[in-house]
């Protein structure tokens, strides 16, 4: 909370991955996103947990590097 709220004061866009996404912490970020794309069993995220944090990296690499051209 306390490098987004000093991101911001700077105006730098925050952004958070992680497993699960909350409603309550929205307003800290600019954008929240899960590495699930759906309901998954705590052991099959666990297992691939590195492999969708990549491919949802990649994916909002894509996006930003699209946006700032």
């Amino acid at each position: 909370a306390i490098i987004a709220k000093f991101a911001h004061e700077a105006g730098i866009p925050v952004i958070a991955i992680g497993g699960t996404v909350k409603q309550e912490a929205s307003y800290l970020f600019d954008g929240i996103f899960s590495i699930t794309s759906g309901p998954i069993s705590l052991e099959e995220a666990i297992k691939n947990a590195f492999d969708m944090t990549k491919l949802l990296s990649f994916q909002l690499g894509k996006l930003i590097t699209t946006n700032l051209k």
